[in-house]
C-alpha cells in the first residue's frame, strides 16, 4: 500500500474510532460513506447504508432531531448536525449523529421531578391558603344564610345580598380549584353510569354555551361503568366542554364520545404517567382554533391559560389534570393550529357494580331537621365559632360552646354525661381536636364526634391526623350540609 492509501485507512480508522455517528452526503442526499458508529446507530451495516438516501436534505450549518433504530429494536432519538465540506472534489454535507436517547430520558425524568415539587410546593402553598380563605368564607356564608333566611325576595336588599352569597361561594371554589389542582382535595370514588352524568352535565352546560354551538353525544349501546368521584367528573366536563365552547368564538360543534380503549406501551406516550392496560374513555372533540405543539407542552400547567389575563386564571386544566389523577385516570389531548382539539379521559372500568342515586346522576335535596340533642361546640376562631353556634341553635339543638381545647375538655370532665355530640376544629392552638375527641371518647363511648377544618382530610392524615370522612365536614359548610352531617351521625353512630 502506497502512503496515500496508508493515509486514507489511517484517517477512516480515526473516523471510525470517534464517538459520533459520521455520514457523508452527496448534494442529492445519498450517503458516500459512514463509520462504524453510525453503523451501530442506524442497526444496519456499510453496504446497507452507503447510497442509501436517507430523506435528510443536503443543507449546511443545521442541527435537529430525528427517530432512530436502536440495537435492542426500540426507536430512540438522535440529533443531528449538517456541515458543509468537499469531499472527492465535489461539494458534500457531512452529518455528525448522535445517540441522544438516554439523554432525552435523563432530561424527561428531570423535568417531571421538578414538576412533582412544582406541584408539591403549590400543594402546600394551597393547603394553607385554603385552610385560612375558608374560615373567613365559613363566617361570610354562614352570616348571609341566615341573613337572607330572614329577608324576603321582595326586599330592595334582596338581590344584592345574592351576589354576595354567590361572590363568596365562587370564592370557595376556587380554594377548591386549588385543592384539586394540587390533588389536595377529598376524593370519593365510586362505580359512576357515565351515560347519565354526560347527559344530565351537558343539560347543566347547555344554556352557557350559545346558539351557534351544537353538542352531539356518541354513546355505545352498552351502559360502561366507570370507577370515579361523580361530583369531580361532572366538574371536568363542564371544564373541557366550556373550553371548548372558547374554543369556537364564531360557533361550530363539540362532540362527546364515549368508548373503550386497550392501551400499550407505545400509546402510553400520549396521556402522561399511564400505564398499560382497558379503560373506558370520554373525549371531548371541538372544531375550533386548536393549539400548536408549543401550547399543547404546557396545557395542564398551572397558572398557563390561553385565554388572556382578564379571562383565564390558568387553573382550570390543571384542576382538569389533577382531579382525573387522584382518580387513577389519565388525559391526553390532540390539537393542530386550525383543526380543532380532543382531549380523551382515560377512566378505570367498573365490573359488575351496583348504582346509588348519586351514581346516575342526581343528588337529594338536603332538608334541615330540628333535634334536641347537646352538643359541645369546639373551634379557636371566634367569628367561625359564633356563626356555626348559630346555625346549631337555628336547627333546634343545645349548644355550649368553647374557643379551646382544654376549657371544653374540662367542662365536659366535670359533667361528661350532658353530652351527646362533640363538634371540634381539627388543628388549634394547645390540645387539637383529635386529642380531645380520643380523651372524651375514652370517658363517655357513646359520644358522637364530627370534625370540622379548613384543610382537607388529605391534607390532614400527612399531618399525622387521620380523620374518617363520614365524620369530618369541609369548610365553609352551609346549615344544610351541617345539618345532613349531624343527622346520619346521630342516626348510625361514628
Amino acid at each position: 500500500m502506497n502512503q496515500a492509501g496508508e493515509m486514507e485507512q489511517s484517517y477512516r480508522n480515526l473516523i471510525d474510532s470517534i464517538s459520533p455517528g459520521i455520514l457523508v452526503l452527496d448534494h442529492q442526499g445519498n450517503v458516500q460513506y459512514c463509520n462504524k458508529v453510525a453503523q451501530e446507530i442506524f442497526g444496519r451495516t456499510s453496504n446497507q447504508i452507503i447510497g442509501t438516501n436517507f430523506g435528510l436534505a443536503a443543507e449546511r450549518d443545521r442541527t435537529f432531531e430525528i427517530d432512530i433504530l436502536r440495537h435492542s429494536g426500540e426507536i430512540g432519538t438522535g440529533e443531528l448536525k449538517e456541515i458543509e465540506i468537499a469531499w472527492f472534489g465535489e461539494k458534500a454535507v457531512l452529518v455528525i449523529i448522535e445517540d441522544i436517547t438516554l439523554r432525552k430520558i435523563i432530561e424527561k425524568e428531570r423535568e417531571e421531578h421538578l414538576q412533582s415539587l412544582k406541584m408539591e410546593s403549590i400543594g402546600r402553598l394551597a393547603g394553607g391558603v385554603a385552610h385560612e380563605f375558608n374560615n373567613q368564607l365559613t363566617v361570610i356564608i354562614g352570616n348571609m344564610d341566615l341573613i337572607l333566611s330572614e329577608t324576603k325576595e321582595s326586599d330592595s336588599l334582596y338581590d344584592a345580598l345574592m351576589d354576595v352569597r354567590k361572590a363568596a361561594e365562587r370564592s370557595a371554589n376556587l380554594t377548591r380549584q386549588l385543592l384539586a389542582y394540587s390533588r389536595k382535595q377529598i376524593v370519593s370514588p365510586c362505580a359512576i353510569n357515565l351515560n347519565n352524568l354526560i347527559i344530565n352535565t351537558i343539560k347543566l352546560v347547555g344554556r352557557l354555551i350559545g346558539e351557534n354551538i351544537t353538542i352531539r353525544t356518541e354513546f355505545i349501546e352498552e351502559d360502561i361503568k366507570a370507577v370515579f368521584d361523580p361530583g369531580m367528573f361532572e366538574q371536568i366536563l363542564m371544564n373541557l366542554i366550556l373550553n371548548a365552547r372558547d374554543a369556537m368564538p364564531e360557533g361550530g360543534n363539540i362532540t362527546i364520545e364515549m368508548l373503550k380503549m386497550t392501551l400499550g406501551e407505545n400509546e402510553c406516550a400520549n396521556f402522561h404517567e399511564s400505564k398499560p392496560g382497558e379503560y373506558v374513555a370520554v373525549r371531548v372533540s371541538d372544531t375550533g382554533m386548536g393549539m400548536n405543539h408549543e401550547t399543547v407542552a404546557h396545557l395542564f400547567e398551572s397558572f398557563f391559560t390561553t385565554k388572556g389575563i382578564v379571562k383565564g386564571t390558568g387553573l382550570g386544566l390543571a384542576t382538569v389534570y389533577g382531579m382525573i389523577r387522584q382518580n387513577n385516570g389519565y388525559i391526553g389531548v390532540k390539537s393542530a393550529e386550525g383543526g380543532g382539539t380532543s382531549f380523551t379521559v382515560l377512566l378505570t372500568q367498573a365490573e359488575g357494580a351496583d348504582f346509588s342515586a348519586k351514581d346516575a346522576g342526581t343528588t337529594e335535596k338536603n332538608k334541615p331537621f330540628k333535634s334536641c340533642a347537646r352538643i359541645i361546640l369546639i373551634e379557636d376562631e371566634t367569628q367561625v365559632l359564633k356563626i356555626t353556634e348559630a346555625y346549631l341553635r337555628k336547627l333546634g339543638f343545645r349548644v355550649e360552646s368553647f374557643d379551646s381545647g382544654k376549657k371544653a375538655l374540662d367542662a365536659f370532665i366535670k359533667d361528661q354525661n350532658r353530652f351527646d355530640v362533640l363538634i371540634t376544629d381539627v388543628l388549634m392552638p394547645g390540645i387539637n381536636g383529635k386529642e380531645v375527641a380520643d380523651e372524651m371518647k375514652k370517658r363517655c363511648p357513646g359520644l358522637k364526634v364530627l370534625f370540622t377544618s379548613g384543610y382537607t382530610g388529605n391534607v390532614l392524615a400527612e399531618k399525622g391526623l387521620s380523620i374518617n370522612k363520614s365524620n369530618f365536614l369541609l369548610k365553609p359548610f352551609t346549615p344544610e350540609a351541617l345539618s345532613k352531617k349531624l343527622s346520619v351521625l346521630l342516626k348510625n353512630g361514628d
